[in-house]
């Protein structure tokens, strides 16, 4: 927001107009976006990308539609289980409706879809960095098969003669900001970093694939920067640390453990970890002997699992090259796991894990 001079529409879903701009206040708050300069030069208008034209009026978008230069489509249902019908509204629909909006706007630049690095499924070879409807792939669940199903509509749309400028960015696991750990919401990476070391839920956990991950602000200002250099035609981005800097789960723990144990200041015993086709069988035996909110941690834990059996490998050589072209660094995993940590540490009482 703040490395812009552009006017910022953003949408927001609420019950009421105030419920809506209320929402986008918190939000730009967490991030240390004053109000001031939200209100001067934001407009919150207040949607759903599950609707046509977002359920904005023809007189919103007579008023917006002539300025618009960038339109980022960042909203998804992040659900992984959801039927794939309901997915597929939120995540297929709403990039329609991103399209065709962006489509009608006569000044646009470039139109920036936020996809995931997930819709790799269980293909292990190495992944490039452009559409992949010709690498036959299964997926772990529907969230990743309704992405792919997104970027078929964009990959068609780039078959067209003559279609708008748009990117799409493919991240891996996203966590806190680089510079300070700030995260709105702990998810993936700090679940594993919970379960697997500082509070193992038994003497035995899975031994994990490859850690891969992108600090929310690198990713943003990626975005923002790309976005900025597109004219024409299209570009898929990978915002992973990719085959250059893989991370294997041993160096994860290697890494993690000793941070850990000097903030927490006492010793860490990681469990031991057994194959995850191993503790699968275990986890999925413990299902029939379980109740109440040790199942539902079972269950949980059995829908995330899965990941572990896979080693994804993303090619990010042509990512890292135009970032770099643009002065975006791209730092090392280490280099930012202290601010990961110390933010974690400090707040994790106050944002529960989703178990």
């Amino acid at each position: 927001f703040n490395e812009t001079d552009l006017h910022i529409y953003m949408l927001v879903r609420g019950e009421s107009d105030a419920i809506a701009k209320q929402k986008m206040l918190e939000s730009a708050a967490f991030w240390g976006i004053a109000e001031q300069a939200l209100v001067r030069r934001g407009t919150v208008l207040r949607g759903d990308v599950e609707a046509n034209d977002f359920g904005l009026s023809g007189e919103q978008l007579e008023a917006i539609l002539p300025e618009l230069q960038y339109v980022i489509h960042s909203a998804s249902s992040i659900h992984l289980n959801r039927p794939i019908e309901v997915a597929r509204r939120s995540i297929v629909g709403g990039l329609k409706h991103a399209l065709e909006l962006a489509k009608r706007a006569p000044q646009l630049r470039c139109f920036g879809y936020l996809s995931t690095l997930e819709i790799v499924g269980k293909y292990e070879g190495l992944f490039p960095e452009r559409f992949a409807s010709d690498i036959p792939r299964a997926f772990l669940n529907t969230y990743e098969a309704a992405k792919a199903e997104a970027e078929a509509v964009l990959e068609a749309e780039s078959k067209k003669e003559s279609h708008v400028p748009f990117a799409v960015f493919r991240p891996s696991m996203v966590v806190g900001q680089a510079s300070d750990g700030r995260a709105l919401t702990f998810q993936s990476f700090y679940l594993m970093l919970e379960r697997m070391l500082i509070e193992p839920l038994g003497p035995v956990a899975p031994h994990g694939c490859p850690v891969d991950t992108i600090p929310v602000d690198v990713l943003a200002r990626g975005i923002r920067v790309l976005c900025g250099l597109m004219t024409k035609g299209h570009a898929v981005y990978h915002f992973a640390q990719g085959i250059q800097d893989k991370l294997p789960f041993s160096e994860f723990v290697a890494l993690a453990q000793p941070a850990l144990e000097h903030r927490l200041k006492r010793s860490i015993q990681p469990p031991r970890f057994l194959p995850v086709k191993l503790f699968i069988y275990l986890l999925s035996a413990a299902r029939y002997v379980t109740f109440g909110s040790l199942a539902r941690s079972v269950r949980t834990q059995l829908m995330f699992i899965r990941f572990l059996e896979l080693e994804w490998n993303f090619d990010t050589e042509n990512t890292r090259e135009a970032l770099r072209c643009a002065g975006v660094e791209q730092p090392k995993f280490e280099e930012y796991l202290g601010p990961l940590l110390d933010y974690y540490l400090a707040n994790r009482s106050e944002n529960r894990l989703p178990i």
